[in-house]
């Protein structure tokens, strides 16, 4: 189900000016990306740069969007997207059934372990097949060429290469040309951005096509025209919180 400018009940409205509160307060600065640097998803790739300041300061920022990912059981979760007003109220914009890790959420990814990683996390990039619709991050098209390395043992683990230019030191990565409509649209969650080996990488929010999947090795995925909207909408202060399902 679609939902457009929903005014939420008292109760969602404070629980997000809380999670905004908190989020300020624990999530430490970017820093600006560049191709030459080995920190960080994404890095080893440029992407042709959006209409925002990359280096705003995210540790004070003011927190005017949010991404909510909610477990339903197995791999599948319901996904919320909620903006600030300038009246300081929060509004829901959508919120729709999406798939995450066919394992279930974690609050210890490891590679390989078809999790998601529970936790807040804001965006370092957004990417896809398709042109670019319009995004206020930085958006890299995808090439033939464009890897995501996810053996540990790289020195360019949890990033993204042209291996057409890079340097071979890794036995395994993910080809993301090759991903059909999965990757028309993503963005890049900001997780295990110090890139340590065997903590997860390329944990993406992405497309999907069908409600049947059988769950992701890690990512989150909703219908591609939402995925599009957030490409069009998300910015560096916007974060998305993958929650735990109340026991």
């Amino acid at each position: 189900m679609n939902f457009k400018n929903k005014r939420l009940p008292g109760k969602m409205a404070l629980w997000l000016a809380a999670c905004a509160l908190i989020i300020a307060a624990d999530i430490p600065a970017q820093a600006e990306t560049s191709k030459t640097s080995l920190k960080g998803p994404g890095v080893e790739q440029t992407q042709e740069t959006g209409t925002s300041d990359k280096n705003a300061d995210t540790a004070t920022a003011d927190i005017t969007q949010a991404i909510v990912v909610d477990e339903n059981g197995g791999f599948h979760v319901t996904v919320s997207y909620y903006k600030k007003q300038t009246d300081g109220t929060w509004t829901q914009s959508f919120q729709v059934p999406g798939i995450y890790g066919r394992n279930g959420g974690t609050d210890n990814k490891q590679e390989g372990d078809g999790k998601t990683p529970y936790g807040t996390y804001s965006f370092t990039m957004a990417f896809g097949t398709k042109e670019n619709p319009g995004s206020i991050l930085p958006y890299h098209q995808i090439q033939e060429t464009d890897f995501w390395i996810d053996d540990s043992n790289s020195a360019y683990y949890n990033k993204l290469v042209n291996i057409a230019e890079t340097p071979r030191d890794w036995n395994s990565g993910e080809d993301m040309s090759r991903q059909g409509v999965s990757y028309h649209y993503g963005l890049a969650l900001n997780y295990n951005e110090d890139c340590v080996p065997g903590k997860g990488s390329a944990i993406f929010l992405h497309c999907y096509t069908e409600t049947n999947d059988s769950g992701s090795a890690g990512c989150i995925r909703i219908p591609e025209d939402n995925m599009k909207q957030l490409i069009q909408s998300v910015d560096a202060n916007t974060r998305i919180m993958i929650r735990k399902a109340a026991e």
